[in-house]
Protein backbone atom coordinates (compact mmCIF):
# COMPACT_ATOMS: atom_id res chain seq x y z
CA UNK A 1 0.00 0.00 0.00
CA UNK A 2 1.28 3.48 -0.97
CA UNK A 3 1.40 6.48 1.20
CA UNK A 4 2.48 9.83 0.77
CA UNK A 5 3.60 12.01 3.03
CA UNK A 6 3.57 16.09 3.08
CA UNK A 7 5.79 18.82 4.79
CA UNK A 8 6.13 22.29 3.81
CA UNK A 9 9.19 23.34 5.84
CA UNK A 10 11.86 25.57 3.85
CA UNK A 11 14.57 24.58 6.22
CA UNK A 12 15.88 21.59 8.71
CA UNK A 13 14.73 20.89 11.92
CA UNK A 14 13.89 17.92 14.31
CA UNK A 15 10.90 17.39 12.40
CA UNK A 16 12.46 17.55 8.84
CA UNK A 17 15.34 15.05 10.03
CA UNK A 18 12.52 12.47 11.25
CA UNK A 19 10.63 12.62 8.33
CA UNK A 20 13.48 12.27 6.43
CA UNK A 21 15.09 8.93 8.10
CA UNK A 22 11.26 7.54 8.50
CA UNK A 23 10.86 7.80 4.79
CA UNK A 24 14.40 6.34 3.93
CA UNK A 25 13.45 3.41 6.67
CA UNK A 26 10.38 2.98 4.89
CA UNK A 27 12.38 2.95 1.47
CA UNK A 28 14.98 0.49 2.56
CA UNK A 29 12.03 -1.65 3.50
CA UNK A 30 10.58 -1.56 0.17
CA UNK A 31 7.30 0.09 0.99
CA UNK A 32 5.73 2.01 -1.61
CA UNK A 33 6.47 5.84 -0.23
CA UNK A 34 6.40 9.24 -2.19
CA UNK A 35 6.46 12.58 -0.24
CA UNK A 36 5.59 16.18 -1.06
CA UNK A 37 7.89 18.95 -0.26
CA UNK A 38 8.44 22.47 -0.68
CA UNK A 39 10.23 23.63 -3.68
CA UNK A 40 14.35 24.20 -3.59
CA UNK A 41 13.51 23.38 0.39
CA UNK A 42 16.67 21.49 2.77
CA UNK A 43 14.49 18.11 2.34
CA UNK A 44 14.23 18.73 -1.93
CA UNK A 45 18.07 19.76 -2.22
CA UNK A 46 20.09 16.73 -0.33
CA UNK A 47 18.10 14.74 2.63
CA UNK A 48 15.84 12.53 0.32
CA UNK A 49 18.42 10.30 -1.63
CA UNK A 50 16.30 7.49 -2.71
CA UNK A 51 12.66 8.48 -1.94
CA UNK A 52 10.56 9.67 -4.61
CA UNK A 53 9.17 13.20 -4.41
CA UNK A 54 7.02 16.17 -5.65
CA UNK A 55 8.21 19.91 -5.10
CA UNK A 56 5.40 22.43 -4.60
CA UNK A 57 5.52 26.46 -3.43
CA UNK A 58 3.60 25.51 -0.05
CA UNK A 59 4.00 29.16 0.36
CA UNK A 60 2.19 29.10 3.84
CA UNK A 61 -1.08 27.31 5.22
CA UNK A 62 -3.78 30.09 3.91
CA UNK A 63 -1.94 29.85 0.27
CA UNK A 64 -4.93 28.83 -1.79
CA UNK A 65 -2.49 27.89 -4.96
CA UNK A 66 -1.19 25.44 -2.90
CA UNK A 67 -4.24 24.16 -1.42
CA UNK A 68 -5.05 23.62 -5.22
CA UNK A 69 -1.59 22.34 -5.68
CA UNK A 70 -2.10 19.80 -3.31
CA UNK A 71 -5.39 18.54 -3.69
CA UNK A 72 -4.76 18.17 -7.23
CA UNK A 73 -1.70 16.48 -6.68
CA UNK A 74 -3.67 14.06 -4.01
CA UNK A 75 -6.04 13.28 -6.25
CA UNK A 76 -3.96 12.07 -9.01
CA UNK A 77 -1.95 9.96 -6.55
CA UNK A 78 -2.16 6.08 -5.66
CA UNK A 79 -1.80 6.42 -2.40
CA UNK A 80 -3.86 4.73 -0.38
CA UNK A 81 -2.62 6.95 3.24
CA UNK A 82 -1.85 10.38 3.12
CA UNK A 83 0.00 12.02 6.06
CA UNK A 84 0.76 15.47 7.14
CA UNK A 85 3.48 16.66 8.83
CA UNK A 86 4.02 20.26 11.11
CA UNK A 87 1.41 23.06 9.65
CA UNK A 88 -0.14 21.33 6.97
CA UNK A 89 -1.80 18.92 8.91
Amino acid sequence: MKTLHLIGSAGMGGAERWFARFLGAMTRRQEKVEAVVRTGSALARRHLTGVPFYELPLRTVWDPVSRVEVSRLIAGSDARIVQTYMGRA
